[in-house]
């Protein structure tokens, strides 16, 4: 897997610090890869403040820490929530159908 440039990530934050400002309510990254750390720094100084704090780190050790961040009831049961998801392509694929596009 490649990473985008620089000024790829610098067009992405613009983008939605700009135009969908504060819509972030919590980002929450569970078992992330190491270099997930190295590539937030970096990216970080480029992040409104506000939203920077909205982004939380889990690792295994920390998966306690997940229900206090999430609605038990909200969260997976593979995760230690309560809720008890099947993921059912057709279903999905039913509702998309149901919503025509908007034309060009």
């Amino acid at each position: 897997m490649t990473s985008p440039p620089l000024h790829v990530a610098q067009s992405f934050l613009n983008i939605l610090g700009n135009h969908y400002p504060e819509r972030l309510g919590m980002a929450i990254l569970q078992d992330a890869p190491l270099i997930w750390w190295p590539v937030f720094n970096v990216i970080k100084p480029f992040i409104d403040p506000v939203t920077a704090a909205k982004i939380k780190f889990l690792d295994k050790k920390q998966r306690d820490k997940l229900a206090e961040l999430v609605d038990p009831k909200m969260m997976e049961k593979r995760l230690g929530g309560e809720f008890d998801f099947e993921w059912n392509f057709a279903t999905y694929w039913k509702h998309l159908l149901a919503y025509p596009s908007t034309p060009a």
